[in-house]
């Protein structure tokens, strides 16, 4: 799963646990194998054939879904022709649309014409900003995310809640050889490629084991590419795609983690990196100055030589590490809770009169 669908997982989940809401999980993906319990999973497109030109294309399933389900309230995650389906039907059928911003370029208006987007990126980006616009609550996860929002398309977001976690098990001083680790799936935004020149440029350190975690989401052939370069590294490991329960043991034993994204909205692994005590190094990415606010890691500019430096100072005063991480625990602790998706119930949650 990716940042988003995990998210929504824990608010199925916490719903379910509730009782207090009928739940339908409307998706392109479906595991056959996997049977869902106090809820149901609706399939409304494929991610194959047509489907790879965009969301747009599975408009009347999607529409055809609704109308069936008949919902008192659609929760729709991730900026994409979804956004604007599901605008279309509140708006004609009376229940509440509430649209969770999960990436900070979803905000960023920018100047679409049919001439300068291929036709389907063009009806893509027209239906989201339709379903901006429409949309009853918009839900923010950043400060950042606002200022976005009102700038672009001036509207103000009715509330901010943040991204949660489960607390993990108690996590004791790291030991042993240092880790570094790259968790995302390979796509171009993610810049693998910069973490590949990391391990390469700091095999000098040969206690050093660098990881990467994720699936192949881009193009086969440049995806291919990007795993023949780490291949060539003695020190760099890929483990392909993981459950989130490896993931979090692998955090649990390690030091570092390397985010190299160009943008996120909020990266889930930067919670769940804090709440093991990792130092965590960004390349560009750095929601509402958190990291110059807390003091949680290192912000690197959009600075490769900066991010090259960082890390090399990390491995040699493992102390540092140590120190950032008991901020970085103590934060992510306060901040990023469950108790947080009782928030969003609320919002999610009918109001009845009388």
């Amino acid at each position: 799963m990716g940042g988003s669908q995990y998210q929504a997982k824990l608010l199925i989940d916490r719903l379910c646990e509730l009782g207090t809401h009928e739940v339908y999980y409307l998706t392109r993906s479906i595991d056959p194998e996997f049977s869902p319990r106090g809820y149901q999973i609706l399939r409304i497109g494929t991610v194959k054939g047509v489907g790879r030109y965009g969301h747009f294309v599975d408009t009347f399933r999607l529409l055809k879904s609704l109308r069936e389900i008949d919902p008192d309230v659609i929760y729709q995650m991730v900026g994409c022709a979804y956004t604007g389906i599901a605008a279309f039907y509140s708006k004609r059928s009376g229940c509440r649309l509430v649209w969770r911003v999960t990436s900070d370029k979803s905000v960023v208006k920018g100047k679409t014409t049919f001439g300068n987007l291929l036709p389907h990126r063009f009806l893509e980006q027209k239906l989201l900003e339709y379903g901006i616009r429409r949309a009853d609550d918009i839900v923010i996860q950043t400060r950042q995310q606002s200022d976005l929002l009102q700038k672009s398309y001036n509207r103000v977001p009715t509330a901010l809640i943040r991204n949660c976690h489960p607390f993990p098990k108690s996590i004791d001083m790291k030991k042993g050889r240092i880790k570094v680790v790259w968790i995302a799936n390979l796509k171009k935004l993610k810049q693998p490629e910069l973490f590949v020149r990391l391990a390469s440029d700091l095999s000098e350190f040969e206690d050093v084991q660098f990881v990467m975690v994720g699936g192949q989401a881009d193009s086969k052939k440049w995806c291919s590419r990007i795993v023949k370069e780490i291949d060539k590294q003695k020190n760099l490991s890929y483990v392909g795609v993981k459950s989130q329960k490896y993931v979090n043991s692998l955090m649990d034993e390690s030091h570092i983690l390397v985010n190299t994204s160009l943008y996120e909205g909020f990266s889930n692994t930067f919670i769940q990196a804090w709440m093991r005590k990792m130092a965590v190094v960004s390349l560009c990415v750095n929601p509402d100055g958190v990291f110059e606010e807390n003091f949680l890691g290192i912000h690197c500019e959009d600075d490769y030589e900066k991010l090259r430096e960082s890390v090399a100072t990390l491995i040699r005063e493992p102390g540092q590490i140590e120190k950032i991480g008991q901020r970085a625990e103590k934060y992510a602790l306060e901040t990023h809770s469950l108790d947080n998706l009782e928030s969003l119930i609320e919002l999610l949650t009918p109001k009845t009169s009388g």
